[in-house]
């Protein structure tokens, strides 16, 4: 009996200890799921604040990037005519000076950045016309007065013009598919006319003043040379011209990496010519030979001119790869 009394009184005195524990373990086990509840809790609020970064539009280009692109001044300028009764239209504001008005025009670019880039652009026009008539043949006409033999006179008109231009651009804008394009750099032209003369009847002491096509080629350049005619001649003076250019435009990014583009251009440039000639032949009347002589047109010109004008293209498309 002494022994169930015992086992009892202890049995009472360890129940608040374990009760005590149970307590203890249960107030640890909701305190650390509280924390680990008010962690959760603060990284979500964490998160929520942090706003996601907005993505650059996958058209445009990045670093690393090179175009290429060609100027669409033919294209513009075929479809003016078309619907016009106009032969010739142009978006060039200086199409009556031929350095400008280079309608053919290419373009590279390299992206140093997102951003920035190398720009290069280089145009062209080169021309050649050669014009063919029948004249008499002064030799067969000789021989026969009823003769309708003829020769060949041959006239060749020859143009030469280019622009290069090379500098750095800025793209503005990430969101969208168009960007402005601000840019500067150094620009250097040059234009070159000239014509040349073949003709079917050789002058001789015999023939001193043979037949040709257009009897208005002939000049007195001499009293010696009463009856020249022209062989080869600059009709424009050879003109070189060099500044500085800056530029603002748009691309309009109609695909990815494809876009098409305007800008305008603002220019400074000094423009200088060469000496310019035009060689004759004829007979001498007073050493009774034929010789070639040659007069000097003009020892050059200069000239400075601030304008916006074209030194490749105005409206591109251009490829970035």
């Amino acid at each position: 009996m002494k022994k169930i009394i015992s086992i009892c009184v202890v049995a009472m005195l360890a129940l608040p200890i374990c009760a005590q524990d149970a307590w203890n373990s249960l107030v640890n086990t909701g305190t650390s799921t509280a924390v680990a509840s008010d962690a959760s809790d603060t990284q979500e609020t964490t998160d929520a604040v942090v706003e996601p970064t907005t993505a650059r539009n996958e058209r445009l280009p990045q670093a690393g990037d090179f175009s290429i692109g060609f100027g669409l001044d033919p294209l513009t300028t075929f479809i003016g005519n078309a619907f016009n009764n106009s032969t010739y239209n142009s978006l060039d504001p200086l199409a009556g000076q031929a350095m400008y008005n280079n309608i053919a025009s290419i373009m590279g670019s390299y992206m140093l950045t997102d951003h920035l880039g190398l720009h290069a652009n280089i145009g062209f026009n080169i021309k050649c016309d050669k014009y063919n008539d029948y004249v008499l043949d002064d030799a067969a006409l000789f021989a026969d007065p009823l003769s309708r033999s003829k020769v060949v006179d041959a006239s060749r008109y020859s143009s030469s013009m280019g622009s290069f231009a090379l500098g750095i651009e800025y793209h503005v804008g990430d969101k969208h598919a168009v960007q402005g394009v601000f840019g500067a750099g150094l620009v250097y032209g040059f234009e070159v006319n000239k014509e040349k003369y073949a003709y079917g009847n050789a002058i001789t002491e015999a023939n001193q003043v043979p037949t040709i096509h257009d009897v208005t080629l002939y000049e007195t350049v001499s009293s010696s040379l009463p009856y020249a005619r022209p062989l080869q001649s600059y009709t424009g003076s050879p003109e070189h011209f060099a500044g500085l250019y800056g530029t603002v435009g748009v691309e309009w990014f109609v695909a990815p990496k494809i876009a098409l583009g305007l800008n305008i251009n603002l220019n400074i440039v000094y423009s200088f010519g060469t000496q310019t000639f035009t060689e004759y032949e004829g007979w001498n009347v007073t050493t009774s030979q034929y010789e070639t002589y040659t007069d000097l047109v003009s020892p050059g010109n200069s000239s400075f001119e601030f304008s916006t004008a074209n030194v490749g293209a105005n409206i591109y498309a251009a490829f970035y790869f």
